[in-house]
């Protein structure tokens, strides 16, 4: 939680921000002020 990271999608899209939260199949990542709800699945 807290750590700033980088996610890169299947669909090739890079994703910078702040993990706020995660379940087991989700990631919670705030990127410019915003909230982004992430399937695990889609994570590369």
């Amino acid at each position: 939680k807290n750590k700033f990271v980088t996610v890169f999608l299947l669909n090739g899209f890079q994703l910078r921000g702040q993990v706020k939260g995660f379940d087991n199949f989700t990631v919670l990542l705030e990127t410019e002020g915003k909230q982004q709800l992430i399937y695990k699945h889609a994570i590369s």
